[in-house]
């Protein structure tokens, strides 16, 4: 799901155009924003790493053998904070840090 993201956001911004003003032949790019794509695809991701943070242990005993699976768990859910973030300021959302 999350390498997904790069092609969700390519695929909600549509109809990228520059209006040209008369001032010297500076332009205004306009681009029109799907942004229920954005959101769709945030509420799903989130949905399946409820599925998968309720059937794996993020944080596991502390033995030696567990600490790399237990650091690959730890960057995933820190890839899976910032494409949520990212996703959110593309939304123009401002993240909680807590609730």
């Amino acid at each position: 799901q999350l390498l997904q993201y790069p092609a969700v956001v390519c695929d909600s911004v549509k109809h990228f155009t520059q209006h040209f003003t008369s001032v010297a032949g500076s332009g205004d790019f306009v681009c029109q924003i799907h942004t229920h794509k954005i959101s769709q695809f945030l509420v799903t991701m989130c949905q399946e790493l409820s599925s998968y943070y309720g059937r794996t242990r993020i944080l596991t005993e502390a033995r030696v053998q567990l600490f790399p699976t237990m650091l690959a768990r730890l960057c995933l859910m820190k890839g899976v904070q910032q494409v949520l973030y990212n996703g959110l300021q593309l939304l123009a959302i401002d993240p909680l840090n807590q609730m």
